[in-house]
C-alpha cells in the first residue's frame, strides 16, 4: 500500500527524501519514493530534481564526462611541429638540476631532455635555444601544456622573433601533449631500470645513457628509430665493439650525399605512411562513435571545475 501524495507536497517529499539517503542518483532516489508514495509523473519530477540538485553538482562528476572526437595532429616534416614539457621535481640530477625539460619531434621522435635547476621562464628559453635551436635550426611549431612558464611573455617574444607559431593544450588536459607525456613516461622506465641494472642511484651516471637507448629504439608510428630518421643511419651501439658489425661501403662525399639524400626520402615518405595508419588505428580505437559534447544550452548555468595539479 501506497500514500497518494498531493501535488504541494511532492517538491519537498523529493527533497527530503533525496538528502537523507546521501544525496543518491535518480534510480535510487525514485527507488525509495515509489516503495512509499504515489502521484502522477513522480519520476520526471525526481529526474527533474536530481538534475537541478547542487550539492550532487558540486560534489559528483558525470558518469560519462563530455568527450570530443579525436582529431589527429598534422605531422608536417622534421623539425616542424615539437612538443615540450618539463619533469620535476626530481632527486638531484647533476650540479644541483632538479627538472629535465623534454623536447620531442612529432615527426621523427628525436628527443632531447636538458637537466636544469628551475622551470623558470628564462631558464626555459635559454635551454630551448642554446639545446635544440642552435643544433637543429627553429621549429615551425611548439606545443606545450598551459604551463606559465611556457605561456609567458618571454617565450612568446622568442617565438615571434623566430618566426615560430606558439600552440598549448586545453587546460587541465595533457593529453594534448600526448607525445611528450608518452616520452616521458618511457625515458622514466629506462631510467629506472638502468639505476638498478647499474646498483646506482647517481642519476646523473646514467641519465645520457637512456637518450642513446630511447633514439636507438624503432618507434612503433614511425617503424623506424628517432637516430635513423634524423640522421640517415643507425646510432653506432657498444654492443657493436664486443661484436662488430659489417664496415660501411666507403664513398667519396658526392656519392654519399646522393645516397643520403636517397635513403632520407624514401625512410620519411615510408614514415609518413606509417603515421597515418597509427593516427587511423588511434582514432578508431578511441571510440569516436561515443564522443559526446556538453548537453548543456544557451543560457544555462554550469559548474566549472578547476582541479589543482600537483607539483611537477
Amino acid at each position: 500500500m501506497r500514500v497518494v501524495i498531493p501535488r504541494t507536497k511532492t517538491l519537498n517529499l523529493i527533497r527530503m527524501t533525496h538528502e537523507q539517503l546521501g544525496h543518491p542518483g535518480q534510480y535510487r532516489t525514485h527507488a525509495a519514493l515509489v516503495q512509499r508514495y504515489w502521484w502522477p509523473d513522480l519520476r520526471q519530477d525526481v529526474i527533474r530534481f536530481c538534475a537541478g540538485c547542487n550539492t550532487c553538482a558540486r560534489n559528483k562528476g558525470p558518469n560519462t564526462p563530455p568527450r570530443a572526437p579525436l582529431q589527429p595532429i598534422t605531422i608536417g616534416s622534421p623539425n616542424y611541429r615539437v612538443g615540450v614539457d618539463v619533469i620535476g621535481p626530481l632527486p638531484t640530477i647533476n650540479k644541483g638540476n632538479r627538472y629535465i625539460l623534454v623536447i620531442v619531434d612529432y615527426f621523427t621522435k628525436w628527443c632531447k631532455a636538458i637537466a636544469m635547476p628551475n622551470q623558470e621562464a628564462v631558464t626555459i628559453a635559454t635551454v630551448i635555444v642554446n639545446e635544440w635551436i642552435s643544433r637543429y635550426g627553429a621549429p615551425s611549431i611548439i606545443h606545450s601544456d598551459q604551463g606559465p612558464a611556457f605561456y609567458g611573455l618571454l617565450l612568446r617574444e622568442l617565438c615571434r622573433l623566430l618566426g615560430i607559431r606558439k600552440t598549448r593544450t586545453t587546460p587541465y588536459h595533457p593529453q594534448g601533449n600526448g607525445l611528450v607525456e608518452r616520452t616521458n613516461r618511457t625515458l622514466k622506465d629506462i631510467l629506472r631500470l638502468f639505476v638498478e641494472q647499474s646498483n646506482s642511484h647517481k642519476r646523473d651516471e646514467v641519465f645520457l645513457r637512456c637518450l642513446l637507448a630511447y633514439r636507438g629504439l624503432r618507434h612503433t608510428s614511425t617503424g623506424f628509430t628517432p637516430a635513423h630518421l634524423t640522421f640517415g643511419r643507425e646510432l653506432r651501439l657498444p654492443v657493436e665493439v664486443v661484436t662488430p658489425l659489417a664496415p660501411r661501403e666507403a664513398m667519396d662525399l658526392t656519392a654519399y650525399n646522393r645516397k643520403l639524400m636517397e635513403d632520407l626520402f624514401m625512410t620519411h615518405r615510408l614514415a609518413h605512411q606509417h603515421l597515418e595508419l597509427a593516427q587511423k588505428r588511434q582514432k578508431k580505437s578511441s571510440s569516436d562513435a561515443t564522443a559526446h559534447g556538453p548537453t548543456c544550452r544557451l543560457g544555462d548555468y554550469v559548474w566549472l571545475h578547476r582541479p589543482r595539479p600537483p607539483p611537477g
